[in-house]
């Protein structure tokens, strides 16, 4: 996590547990009798021409012991306990590792940390500014979790990105929060920090995330959802927050986008539908029906949508027309497509006729005397 302050120098001294602090610090909290890492920074040292340090200035309680890295070489001439080494001219950010044991649940031991120069090299002392935070230990680990937004959505018209943000009560800083989520209906969810860093909580005890939902392949008839749980690691109360995604049922409707209906050619047809709003991998549902002597062969029972939403089905249709003296008998044809396990449902029909009603002359053979 990157804990990053610009400030000025304005004191000659070392901090202790009275010292001032920079505006806007946070007092926060770091789980205690384990090993923590942090990144501390100072933006103003990427402007000054002196080396640059940070001083982390511990108040621990009989029978606590702390200890941290990285230490200067060489304590003496200015250097104490709790510095850092000395950075580059310019270099803003130093990674520490701060480790405790011996703290108590009620205790109240802590560390102050301070960005700090080193003006020997001109005559100067070293300096330190006012603080950059102050964490207390804490154990055990054991903070309430909340979530914002409470909940995030599904949208059918393609990927949705909302940025969520968890919570520590009391705010725990650097602890990394862990994501994991299921998903179910063709729901896709993914979880990914909002910037660098930003899974890893800060003085405020947050950290921010963006979770982008999609739709994969849907199920017709059910609502595309899942759950995230986001869990703080080292809890001795299994700390987490579950956050829904929640999806509108999908409902497609179904048409037919060719050929033109009513079809009046025998033979070989192709007939193709499309589902609305479209996705790929939806099963589409075909059964056709016939009378009065015409004849359908479907070439298959059901088809699965392409990315573009369409199915073709292929058909074979005979006897459109019959001949029948009884002008009353009219053969009938049609297809009926459905969405699997939706209600949507398209009519392909067929042009059926009656040879003996056309009036022809002379009449067709079979028709009977006019």
């Amino acid at each position: 996590m990157r804990y990053a302050f610009g400030f000025v120098v304005i004191a000659l001294f070392f901090l202790d547990a009275h010292a001032q602090f920079a505006p806007g610090y946070l007092p926060a909290y770091l789980p205690a009798n384990s090993q923590i890492s942090m990144t501390l920074c100072d933006a103003a040292a990427s402007s000054t021409a002196y080396p640059h340090y940070f001083h982390l200035a511990f108040s621990m309680h009989a029978g606590e012991t702390r200890d941290y890295s990285p230490k200067p070489p060489v304590f003496g001439g200015g250097v104490v306990d709790g510095d850092t080494p000395n950075l580059a001219a310019g270099t803003q950010c130093q990674p520490v590792t701060i480790s405790t044991s011996g703290v108590t649940s009620t205790s109240t031991s802590s560390v102050i940390t301070s960005s700090c120069y080193d003006y020997t090299s001109t005559g100067g002392g070293r300096a330190c500014s006012s603080a950059l935070g102050l964490y207390t230990f804490r154990t055990p680990v054991a903070p309430s979790v909340t979530k914002a937004p409470a909940s995030v959505g599904v949208s059918f018209s393609g990927p949705t990105t909302v940025a969520e943000t968890i919570t520590l009560n009391p705010n725990f800083a650097t602890l990394t929060i862990a994501p994991s989520c299921t998903q179910q209906n063709g729901a896709v969810i993914t979880v990914q920090p909002h910037s660098a860093g930003s899974n890893i909580t800060g003085d405020a005890g947050t950290a921010q995330f963006d979770v982008t939902t999609n739709i994969g392949t849907p199920v017709p008839g059910q609502a595309p959802s899942g759950n995230c749980i986001f869990s703080v690691p080292a809890s001795s109360n299994g700390a987490n927050v579950s956050l829904p995604v929640i999806g509108s049922v999908y409902q497609p409707s179904l048409a037919i986008i060719s050929p033109t209906l009513p079809i009046n050619h025998p033979g070989s047809t192709t007939i193709t539908t499309k589902v609305s709003p479209s996705f790929g991998g939806v099963q589409i549902d075909q059964s056709c029906s016939v009378s009065g002597g015409t004849t359908i062969t479907p070439m298959t029972a059901n088809k699965l949508t392409s990315s573009s939403g369409q199915a073709a089905f292929t058909i074979n249709v005979q006897n459109l027309a019959v001949v029948n003296p009884n002008t009353s008998v009219t053969p009938t044809a049609s297809c009926t497509f459905t969405v699997h396990s939706g209600t949507g449902t398209a009519i392909a029909s067929f042009s059926t006729g009656n040879a003996c009603a056309y009036g022809l002359q002379p009449a067709p053979p079979g028709c009977g005397n006019p």
